[in-house]
């Protein structure tokens, strides 16, 4: 299991959180893979606590749908399944269509321009971004919706997928052609809502989303996706303490 050589302690988390919020954020950025087996003892070695807040942690994250726990005999951090990159991407697609229509009445010159500004920006510098830099501008750009809509419930419900489309992005925007297209559409909506088309503006964001779930299914190599075969195969062949 493939830890961090360091981490920055933060004295004003609990343990719990500590192990939680480290966890989270590695199986978010690939340096824990889809399918690496979490070791609590190794953890809890790492960060200096005890098994408990360990094994609250690893509680959460299942909960979150990151890793899989069979008790007693292992925990992993979760595959990708078509099924279910579908339906989270259909429920982002959505979600963000609801904010942009939720702010489709606030959108004005100054906020048309504030996304081509965001747009432009991440076109001019995408070749010597990572993909920290690509996604950040990105989530730039889907924001100004949901802080126009100012809508506190279509907040958490964003951040809650959030977490799950990061593990989707990391990997999709290393691609790009993926980035080139994720600008186009950002351009679509633009001009939808410059011709105050919402019903246009719309589709265009949910394209924006579902044009990723096709990459995904067109070119399955791209990201470890695991069938119910190939989960019992993995109980086999090492998974399995």
């Amino acid at each position: 299991m493939p830890l961090p050589v360091s981490q920055n302690n933060n004295i004003r988390k609990s343990a719990k959180e500590l192990v939680y919020d480290s966890l989270r954020d590695w199986i978010i950025d690939g340096t824990l893979v889809p399918g690496e087996k979490l070791v609590d003892s190794s953890i809890a070695a790492y960060f200096n606590v005890s098994r408990t807040p360990v094994r609250e942690a690893i509680l959460a994250l299942a909960n979150q749908k990151l890793v899989d726990v069979l008790p007693g005999k292992f925990t992993i951090v979760s595959y990708f399944d078509m099924k279910s990159i579908y339906s989270l991407y259909t429920a982002v697609s959505f979600l963000h269509g609801d904010a942009l229509t939720a702010a489709f009445p606030k959108i004005d010159t100054e906020i048309i321009d504030r996304l081509t500004s965001i747009n432009q920006r991440y076109l001019d510098t995408r070749g010597a971004m990572t993909f920290h830099d690509i996604y950040s501008i990105d989530m730039e750009f889907h924001r100004v919706f949901f802080e126009t809509a100012d809508n506190m419930y279509m907040d958490k419900f964003k951040e809650e997928l959030d977490i799950h489309a990061l593990r989707i992005e990391n990997r999709f925007f290393k691609s790009g052609a993926n980035r080139q297209k994720s600008y186009e559409g950002h351009q679509r909506i633009i001009e939808c809502l410059t011709k105050k088309d919402l019903q246009g503006a719309v589709e265009a964001m949910k394209e924006n989303f579902m044009y990723t779930v096709r990459e995904i299914a067109d070119s399955g190599s791209h990201l470890p996706v695991q069938g119910a075969g190939e989960r019992a195969a993995a109980q086999v062949n090492g998974f399995v303490n």
